[in-house]
């Protein structure tokens, strides 16, 4: 009798139909996303499909997370440099505000739904929540890197710790949602504002 799946062999699995999944994404776009033809080029089984990714709509989710989160280490390499570049924590501040602002825009917003629709699908599959996990775990550790440079280079005396800052920053960033909903121009700069206040007392920026 076959000994059961490794975890090995499981992640594998997942991995393979992330790879052939990706050019079909590619290819056809979520709307006709065709999984049977994933399948069939991946010689992955529908119940393993399943099994990672609890469905279709999971496979997708993981897909352009995937795609999102590849975007964000960009844009982190991207603020890194300007981080780099800043004289002072003022301008830090102003390219993070610059940011904020900008981001209320229709891809902003997209993004972040399409964010929350996947810690939503994450909490039916262990294996698409462990792919969220490890994505978030990047981008945080990697945003946190760049807050330890603006610590050590403009604020030494600082105790704030930095990764507990970047998950803060994060989480009201996907929160923004709500602000989303009620299309208001005010409430999206009050909450701008409110976000750059806590910042700069997080950094006891005087």
């Amino acid at each position: 009798m076959a000994g059961r799946p490794t975890r090995a062999n499981g992640r594998a699995t997942a991995e393979r139909l992330m790879e052939f999944g990706a050019k079909e994404l590619e290819r056809s776009g979520p709307v006709d996303f065709n999984l049977e033809r994933v399948m069939r080029l991946s010689k992955v089984s529908r119940s393993s499909v399943y099994h990672h990714f609890s469905s279709r709509d999971g496979l997708i989710v993981a897909l352009e997370f995937e795609h999102r989160h590849r975007r964000v280490v960009e844009d982190i390499a991207v603020l890194r440099g300007m981080v780099l570049g800043a004289k002072d924590i003022s301008q830090f501040f102003s390219v993070t505000e610059r940011y904020l602002r900008g981001d209320a825009g229709p891809n902003g917003v997209r993004n972040r739904r399409r964010r929350i629709e996947g810690l939503v699908a994450g909490h039916s599959s262990k294996q698409l929540q462990k792919i969220l996990a490890d994505a978030q775990r990047e981008g945080s550790d990697l945003f946190a890197e760049i807050l330890e440079i603006v610590r050590s280079r403009f604020v030494p005396n600082s105790t704030v710790p930095v990764r507990g800052v970047s998950y803060f920053l994060q989480s009201l960033i996907v929160g923004r949602v709500l602000v989303d909903i009620v299309e208001d121009d005010a409430v999206t700069d009050e909450w701008v504002t409110v976000v750059m206040a806590s910042l700069r007392h997080l950094f006891d920026d005087k």
